[in-house]
């Protein structure tokens, strides 16, 4: 109830302020502004596998399946499902984080045994999402991100990435090679010698080298700390 009231009077004030602002044609980035100075705070964590967390008009995706964030059917779905409510609250940017000790370490690779990774939405369908939205994307990057996660962390506008990050390929060992578009975003940011290298020797690369060959497009001094 208590939020309930803050909600409402956060939403007076908005209208308030509007009523009183000079006239402009800035549509609905103009209420962005407003709910920007009067700190709306929107929190939807009914997902299972991802929360939803609205701030500032920032929305931010964090993957909530410990211990690795891998991508199973029901975090592809909550992802797809967070992506289009960040489009409905119009937010100005999306945040895409990952819990505990990594930010994604690709595939669910028990699902392969249950025929559960071609569901749909497929992680093809969650890049293609990625694409598609209208909004600035970025990646902050901590531990591991492998396989179908460094791929997801691909599909973003920009990436970032703590000490601790650890980038990588691995399907090789597999016996198969990244499906979800690594082969082709790989090399258009890192140059075709480091890609194929990465690509057929399943090797990671930590967050320096990571920066240095263009992957990343910052790092963070703190290490682990986008994981908190």
């Amino acid at each position: 109830l208590g939020r309930i009231c803050i909600f409402v009077l956060a939403v007076s004030s908005t209208f308030f302020l509007l009523a009183h602002l000079q006239p402009c044609n800035h549509g609905p980035h103009h209420l962005r502004v407003v709910l920007y100075f009067i700190d709306l705070d929107i929190s939807i964590k009914s997902m299972h596998g991802v929360t939803y967390h609205l701030r500032k008009g920032i929305a931010m995706l964090q993957l909530c399946a410990p211990p690795m964030n891998s991508l199973s059917h029901t975090l592809r779905s909550d992802l797809l499902r967070g992506l289009e409510r960040a489009q409905k609250d119009r937010a100005a940017a999306i945040i895409l984080t990952g819990t505990g000790k990594s930010f994604c370490a690709g595939a669910d690779i028990t699902e392969f045994a249950r025929g559960k990774h071609n569901l749909v939405p497929a992680l093809t369908d969650v890049i293609t999402a990625l694409d598609e939205v209208d909004i600035p994307t970025i990646a902050g990057l901590h531990g591991y991100c492998l396989g179908g996660g460094l791929e997801l962390a691909l599909a973003c506008h920009w990436r970032y990435a703590d000490l601790s990050a650890k980038l990588g390929l691995p399907e090789v060992h597999l016996g198969i090679l990244p499906g979800a578009g690594g082969t082709q975003r790989l090399p258009r940011l890192v140059g075709v010698e480091i890609a194929l290298d990465m690509m057929t020797s399943g090797s990671q690369i930590n967050a320096k080298q990571a920066f240095a060959a263009g992957l990343v497009d910052g790092l963070l001094a703190e290490e682990g700390g986008l994981g908190s």
